[in-house]
């Protein structure tokens, strides 16, 4: 790495770091640049960095951030920083594992000094990183080998492309780096996205999203190429996933040739891409797009590209879009496709889809449900917006069904959840599919508030109350188990208290009865627990966890009913 580029990287990282100096970044060029013409003090500062620590010496203990953070905090401002600038250019690329190790407690000079690396010795690093495999204890590549790959082939696929991609082959050969490899082949994606593809699907890498950063330029490139390799790829989840891309893209450009594109493709691997075409020219012409699609030979294709074509089309005339769809499809593919047009009007006027959607017969308008769903819960709407919408569809079953597809959407991360869970807590839908739900709410909560979590489910009614107090339970218990058993039997005599208890029991006596060997130390946490509770009421919950608790192998279990027969002595 040359002078003039270490020192704009390191411009860019104060001002990242907003350290406030009160610095231009004209000044502060100009100081290194003044600093680096004094070569003598110069060239003294390099034999002594090699020879004595310095700001991020190898002498520092590996994985001692301490001592970083005090040079740092001893000498503010620039000045480390330009040390560590000229310890990286000086340091023999033999000692940069060292110097890693040294500056672990800093993430931003950790990335400087492994940036540095990359830029003088590649080939050494990947060497490195082959010889240490992620894992190993008590080395720098044992922690942070998916950031070293990260930095490596980001800055050696800018450089030298064919060397950074036969490297990379290479590497997925080591045992123990297939879960680097993700990171290896998204690296190689940024700047090659066909090379990447090809990549994952050597590696057999099927369930990983990359970036789409790169997609545009590619498909401005060589938009059939671009399309051609992701189709080859479409066996992976990556491929499928830049198909739709490309297809959003081509559909919006020339929406006939990207038609025609489609036609010669996998069937297997074409529906994202068919339906992004389709979206894209329903949007401009839905009259023309029609046309095509209803000349489509394929019955498969032809719904796949008529369900997305209604959903966009429905947008500006749902009642074309509808009619359309109700003239071309019959059975199951009508109830999809009206489904479709249901979606493409919310996205417009959500009083008309939820108008259209009492008029639909049931397995229609379950269809449709599970559609919006889907496209609320992917485009970000959280609680506030989402559970509002589920309690007004217009019935039960309805609300049913969407509450159970979004009991895994939001948690604790969404702080309407709870609340709005509560305001509607007698709502039929929620009292009988809801469980999901608040169990996943009061798990979240539990996280980082446990005793918050069990005041909330306390407020439910019936069997949600039972639910919810049981997740929280059985988190509490995971995190501090001597707090929660504290927390219960500090808790005032009641109905309260109660469930907790039972809650409490269900979760200690649950890890003993599911299948698998009880082990010594859950036995001992569930006698000593059981003995601790000398009212009646507590020991009348703890039978009803006991009662109520999966029967698991006859080993366990019989060793829970010997466990309550010893507590009653």
């Amino acid at each position: 790495m040359n002078r003039r580029s270490l020192i704009t990287c390191l411009a860019a990282v104060l001002l990242g770091l907003g350290l406030g100096w009160g610095v231009r970044r004209w000044r502060l060029a100009a100081a290194a640049d003044l600093a680096w013409k004094q070569d003598a003090a110069a060239t003294t500062a390099r034999a002594a960095a090699q020879a004595a620590p310095a700001p991020c010496a190898p002498a520092v203990r590996p994985g001692d951030p301490g001592a970083l953070e005090r040079h740092f905090s001893a000498s503010p401002g620039a000045t480390p920083w330009l040390e560590l600038v000229a310890l990286a250019e000086s340091t023999p690329v033999t000692g940069f594992p060292r110097l890693l190790e040294s500056c672990a407690g800093n993430s931003t000079a950790w990335r400087m000094v492994a940036a540095s690396w990359a830029a003088r010795d590649p080939q050494g690093m990947m060497s490195a990183l082959a010889a240490n495999p992620p894992g190993e204890a008590g080395k720098v590549f044992g922690l942070y080998a998916n950031a070293l790959a990260e930095v490596l082939f980001g800055a050696w696929m800018k450089t030298d492309r064919a060397a950074a991609i036969a490297a990379a082959r290479s590497l997925g050969g080591v045992p123990r780096w297939q879960d680097q490899r993700m990171s290896l082949s998204n690296a190689v994606l940024e700047a090659d996205p066909a090379a990447g593809l090809a990549l994952m699907k050597t590696w057999s890498i099927s369930t990983y999203g990359p970036s789409l950063t790169p997609v545009k330029k590619w498909f401005e490139r060589d938009p059939a190429g671009a399309v051609q390799a992701a189709s080859e790829a479409s066996g992976l989840y990556a491929g499928r996933y830049l198909l739709a891309e490309l297809g959003k893209l081509w559909g919006a450009k020339d929406p006939k040739a990207a038609f025609a594109a489609g036609a010669a493709m996998n069937p297997a691997g074409r529906k994202e891409y068919d339906s992004a075409v389709a979206a894209a020219w329903g949007e401009q012409n839905p009259k023309e797009a029609a046309a095509a699609i209803e000349a489509v030979a394929d019955p498969a294709r032809r719904f796949t590209l008529g369900s997305a074509l209604v959903g966009a089309w429905a947008k500006k005339d749902p009642q074309a879009a509808l009619d359309w769809a109700v003239r071309k499809f019959q059975g199951v593919a009508r109830s999809q496709a009206i489904a479709s047009v249901v979606g493409g009007l919310f996205a417009t006027d959500a009083a008309a889809a939820n108008a259209l959607l009492a008029d639909l017969q049931p397995v229609t308008r379950a269809a449709a449900v599970e559609r919006l769903v889907e496209e609320r819960t992917n485009k970000g709407d959280g609680a506030a917006t989402l559970l509002p919408w589920i309690f007004s569809l217009p019935d039960e079953a309805s609300q049913g069904r969407a509450l159970d597809l979004a009991a895994w959407r939001f948690g604790a991360g969404d702080p309407a959840a709870a609340a709005l869970i509560l305001e509607h807590s007698n709502a039929p839908a929620l009292v009988s599919h809801g469980a999901a739900l608040v169990r996943n709410v009061a798990s979240q909560l539990a996280r980082n508030q446990p005793q918050a979590a069990l005041e909330w489910a306390m407020k439910l009614p019936g069997r949600l109350k039972s639910d919810a107090a049981d997740q929280a339970a059985s988190v509490w218990l995971a995190q501090r188990p001597a707090a929660a058993r504290e927390h219960a039997l500090a808790m005032p005599a009641g109905s309260e208290r109660a469930q907790f208890i039972e809650s409490l029991t269900y979760s200690l006596t649950g890890s003993m009865t599911m299948g698998h060997e009880p082990t010594r130390q859950a036995g001992e946490l569930t006698s000593t627990w059981l003995r601790q509770l000398a009212t009646p009421e507590d020991r009348a919950a703890a039978r009803a966890a006991i009662d109520r608790t999966p029967a698991g192998d006859e080993k366990a279990a019989e060793l829970l009913r010997h466990q309550w027969r010893e507590s009653l002595k």
